[in-house]
């Protein structure tokens, strides 16, 4: 059995209905421990546009108090982030390779080394590990991010590691083996029909 202390955190970018999806990963978090992963894109930065408005972050927002809310920007370094202010997700995250002054996370794509931003890596307390290419759901997992989490548990042994993309019950295991905090998971959990009883296997294997 894999360790007990991580987090499955639900991305909602496959949702079609973005309030009823949220209202029903807020019901499963009754039953089962999770977290939601919200996914804004400008656009620019990714080819897709997506939640990227006022009236779906207040939408995540009404979420932030009642269970952990990671926040993952892809935006151009210029975007406004004031946005998000108001409402008190756990962490909000943008890329590294936009050039921005991080937020209080930073995320680093599946195609970027870490070090050359291990000053980076080391003062910061959430650190996203992509396992795809950020910007589209449904593609297939890579697993050089393994060895990408391994490293950034020895650079920063006090980070939150989070682990986003193509992530489902074949390679779980491995992820949070390796060292990761929080794992993402999308359209595996979307796809279920069971979905309170999916999660629940998932922190079994």
């Amino acid at each position: 059995m894999i360790k007990n202390d991580f987090l499955i955190s639900v991305s909602a970018e496959p949702a079609d209905n973005l309030a009823l999806y949220l209202g029903e990963l807020y019901e499963i978090s009754r039953a089962v421990s999770i977290g939601i992963h919200a996914d804004f894109m400008d656009g620019k930065f990714v080819p897709r546009t997506r939640f990227w408005n006022d009236a779906d972050i207040a939408e995540f927002g009404k979420y932030a108090d009642l269970l952990p809310v990671d926040v993952h920007i892809m935006a151009e370094a210029n975007a406004d982030l004031t946005r998000f202010a108001p409402y008190n997700f756990r962490s909000i995250s943008t890329h590294i390779e936009n050039g921005a002054a991080p937020t209080g996370g930073i995320v680093i794509d599946n195609d970027t080394e870490i070090e050359p931003h291990l000053a980076e890596i080391k003062k910061h307390k959430f650190i996203t590990l992509m396992s795809v290419k950020a910007g589209a759901s449904g593609q297939s997992f890579n697993p050089k991010v393994l060895e990408k989490i391994r490293a950034v548990r020895e650079f920063n042994p006090a980070a939150v590691i989070i682990v986003d993309g193509g992530i489902n019950e074949t390679n779980l295991k491995s992820v949070v083996s390796a060292g990761a905090d929080v794992v993402v998971m999308g359209s595996a959990v979307y796809k279920q029909g069971n979905k309170t009883e999916y999660i629940k296997g998932l922190y079994k294997l």
